[in-house]
């Protein structure tokens, strides 16, 4: 129990990419250092919902909302999860993600931002969000997850201020983002 603040550790997955592929983008999330990525989506900048390879229950779809910026919205289960907010520096060098979630309790939760310094790929004139980006954590929101006791249960509030609440019994139990999702706990000791 307590507060934690989130840090990379040495095999962190610190890396997005946005790379064509056949007449597509491949939108490329929590990739290492060794070119393995956690997931990935192929689409466009059109608007449409497309699925995530690794993730079946996960869909994203892009649009570009100006010269240097973008929106993603992320579905889970066909459900809107959350927004993210693509935004580019004048150089292009910088780019910072703000994620606004559509699960929140309470409603007075805050966005958060996650800024990646350029570090390869193409670059394109066309398409100034292509290439490699490495997220930089001193420049980025600080994470803090807090667990407070709470009976057999315990609250876990996110960095973005949500709360939920787990109930620690060694049973599987349905997640707030969705019924497909399940977690499961229990208590071992002090």
């Amino acid at each position: 129990m307590g507060a934690w603040k989130e840090v990379p550790g040495p095999d962190a997955s610190t890396i997005l990419k946005v790379e064509p592929e056949g007449g597509d983008m491949k939108f490329s999330f929590g990739c290492k250092q060794d070119g393995s990525c956690s997931s990935s989506v192929l689409g466009n900048y059109d608007g449409k919902p497309y699925k995530d390879a690794a993730v079946a229950i996960w869909e994203a779809s892009f649009r570009k909302t100006g010269d240097r910026t973008m929106q993603e919205d992320d579905y889970t289960s066909g459900k809107l999860s959350r927004t993210v907010r693509w935004q580019l520096s004048p150089d292009g060098s910088i780019l910072t993600r703000t994620y606004h979630s559509h699960y929140r309790t309470p409603p007075g939760a805050k966005d958060i931002s996650y800024t990646y310094d350029r570090s390869g790929g193409a670059v394109s004139n066309k398409d100034p969000f292509m290439g490699v980006w490495k997220h930089d954590w001193n420049k980025s929101d600080v994470l803090i997850t807090t667990y407070a006791p709470k009976g057999e249960s315990f609250t876990i509030t996110t960095p973005d201020r949500s709360t939920v609440e787990r109930n620690c019994d060694g049973e599987d139990h349905p997640t707030i983002i969705d019924p497909i999702l399940l977690y499961s706990c229990r208590f071992n000791g002090p």
